[in-house]
């Protein structure tokens, strides 16, 4: 079963995104803290896209979209942002993000520790992020 949500690029919509996705994880992840860190790591994503790619501008929108395969859950996050690749992203040190106090910093990092697999494409004028999980056996 597919599942889609269009988020308007708005941080007061993100409490419906993150309810869209318990609702999608459910039954395909038993294990409770398992969908709250994946709820954590595409929240992450989708707040960074609204903040830095949509400048929190709530006419504008991502399309967040859950697919299953036999063994793997894929979020795919499609919108029409500047163009940014996650992959290219140099992931901050945590010891450097405490030692230097940053604020911020820990998204992408948190985003890749959490998720198995992560693709990027630009398609017209499209980006198209695919968050790969594992299912549990």
């Amino acid at each position: 079963m597919d599942y889609s949500f269009n988020l308007f690029c708005d941080k007061k919509n993100l409490k419906e995104a993150r309810y869209f996705l318990y609702n999608a994880f459910q039954g395909h992840f038993k294990c409770e803290s398992q969908i709250n860190l994946l709820i954590v790591a595409i929240d992450e994503f989708c707040s960074n896209l609204i903040i830095h790619g949509h400048q929190s501008n709530p006419n504008e929108n991502i399309q967040v979209n859950v697919k299953y395969t036999s063994d793997n859950m894929v979020v795919e996050l499609v919108d029409g942002s500047s163009f940014f690749n996650i992959l290219d992203h140099q992931d901050n040190q945590l010891l450097t993000i405490i030692e230097d106090k940053k604020k911020g910093g820990l998204g992408i990092l948190l985003i890749k520790k959490i998720m198995d697999k992560i693709e990027f494409a630009h398609e017209n004028t499209k980006n198209i992020y695919r968050l790969y999980k594992k299912l549990p056996i």
